[in-house]
């Protein structure tokens, strides 16, 4: 599977999925699982809501677009 936006992003930040957890933690105040995570940079999970979208985003400090992979949403969509 293709390295992930989110992915990109935290290699290129040079931080790890951890990382990403306390920085969540500490910009929204919401714990949010390391397997989650996990699932979610991967790509293993692409379904997930557009509050956990903000969080990480906000917590990267990028916009939402910049990690949201749309191919992978219209596919989950069946368009």
């Amino acid at each position: 599977m293709a390295e992930t936006k989110i992915e990109q992003i935290l290699r290129e930040r040079n931080l790890s999925q951890g990382d990403l957890v306390r920085l969540i933690k500490a910009k929204s105040g919401f714990k949010i699982g390391r397997d989650r995570i996990s699932k979610i940079c991967t790509g293993r999970l692409t379904n997930y809501t557009v509050e956990t979208a903000k969080m990480i985003s906000e917590a990267l400090e990028v916009p939402m677009e910049a990690i949201v992979e749309f191919e992978n949403v219209k596919k989950a969509n069946g368009k």
